[in-house]
């Protein structure tokens, strides 16, 4: 969002110059030029008794539109110095592709895999099947992978879409996204596609299997491949890939 200069700021700067201008400069004989601090301290009464009226000088006239001026440029040059900043860091911002066509193919993601025991509510604690985006589910699934019934998944917003299905080849599997992940958006921040799958149980903790599971079925680098806005009708394996604390290894490959 682009900043600009407050309108209180602005209103507050005219406001001093507009008085400045109001205030009389001496221009007649009978009239006096006196100090800020004195003419604040004349009574009604002495002006009705025929003395001269009291003005703000010249110096302190000059002294509050230079002020008010010098303030509005100062504020002018701040918001420009944001606005240039901000345009900057959006032209070093990494791009990432977008994906429009049905059954798109994306070559270059980054698989990784998340459960109940290292899921987090998104205020730290972890053991939850809480999710940031239901869409299908209500809670975080590991459902049959069909794509009517997608398994869920967690990615950056600026990746994936909220609520998009995508396919996976390597599992046979459509997932839907209805999380986020902090290392997701880290990945965003460079330009990179992770997306995040959701196995196991929804309802209790899984321990050291689940993650040596989650730690199999991840594959190094950048070079997963994902089908976005994948049709129906890819060939699909129904079975978990994670229950009862068996992991399921067909068609992960």
């Amino acid at each position: 969002m682009k900043k600009a200069i407050p309108t209180r700021s602005v209103s507050f700067i005219l406001a001093l110059i507009f008085a400045a201008q109001m205030v009389p400069i001496s221009a007649h004989s009978n009239d006096r030029e006196i100090p800020l601090r004195e003419m604040s301290q004349a009574s009604p009464s002495s002006l009705e008794n025929g003395q001269s009226r009291p003005t703000l000088s010249k110096k302190w006239k000059y002294c509050i539109v230079g002020t008010a001026a010098a303030v509005l440029i100062a504020s002018v040059s701040t918001g420009v110095y944001y606005v240039v900043q901000e345009q900057q860091q959006a032209e070093q911002q990494p791009s990432l592709p977008v994906f429009t066509e049905p059954d798109s193919v994306q070559n270059n993601a980054f698989l990784t895999f998340y459960g109940y025991d290292d899921n987090d509510n998104g205020k730290g604690s972890y053991g939850t099947s809480v999710i940031s985006d239901p869409t299908i589910h209500q809670v975080a699934t590991e459902d049959l992978g069909t794509y009517d019934h997608p398994s869920t998944f967690a990615a950056d917003y600026r990746a994936f879409r909220a609520g998009e299905r995508i396919y996976i080849p390597r599992l046979q599997k459509y997932y839907i996204m209805e999380d986020t992940c902090r290392a997701c958006t880290d990945d965003a921040d460079q330009g990179k596609s992770r997306a995040d799958l959701y196995i196991g149980s929804n309802d209790q903790i899984q321990g050291q299997t689940l993650t040596a599971c989650q730690i199999s079925f991840t594959h190094d680098g950048y070079n997963d491949v994902i089908i976005r806005n994948p049709t129906d009708g890819h060939p699909v394996d129904t079975h978990p890939l994670y229950t009862k604390g068996i992991c399921y290894q067909q068609n992960s490959n």
